[in-house]
């Protein structure tokens, strides 16, 4: 009796949770298109257009539909699409030299782990250096 209330009350929720995200991406374009009409500064049209992208990253970071690094890309496809910049600009301020080195090292410390490499290390300098201080 409890394991199919535990299972209803799962069902629904996942219910509410795909209603909840389908709300929050109306939300989001909603508001980007809102913000996309406003003429924040008529001598401009990219400030305005700039402006539309960063409201609607802000709100998907709010109501989080979908997770928070795939809306950290969102500029890397609006912006060319917009006109804001081109797209080796926008590709050029993600993709620097330091993030990637960044991504390397998160990468090889992640299969290290998952090889178990990091414990055979640490074994085997416990076994040339001793347990003792």
């Amino acid at each position: 009796m409890f394991s199919s209330i535990m299972l209803r009350a799962s069902r629904l929720g996942s219910i509410l949770q795909g209603m909840w995200n389908a709300l929050s991406f109306i939300i989001a374009i909603t508001v980007f298109f809102i913000v996309l009409a406003s003429d924040l500064e008529p001598s401009n049209p990219k400030v305005a257009r700039t402006a539309a992208v960063a409201m609607l990253m802000a709100v998907l970071w709010v109501m989080a539909p979908i997770p928070v690094p795939a809306t950290a890309l969102v500029p890397l496809a609006l912006f060319p699409l917009l006109g804001v910049v081109d797209g080796a600009t926008v590709a050029r301020a993600y993709f620097n030299d330091t993030q990637l080195v960044l991504i390397g090292s998160f990468l090889l410390a992640i299969a290290i782990e998952r090889v178990g490499l990091h414990r055979r290390i640490a074994r085997a300098l416990l076994a040339v250096l001793g347990d003792r201080p």
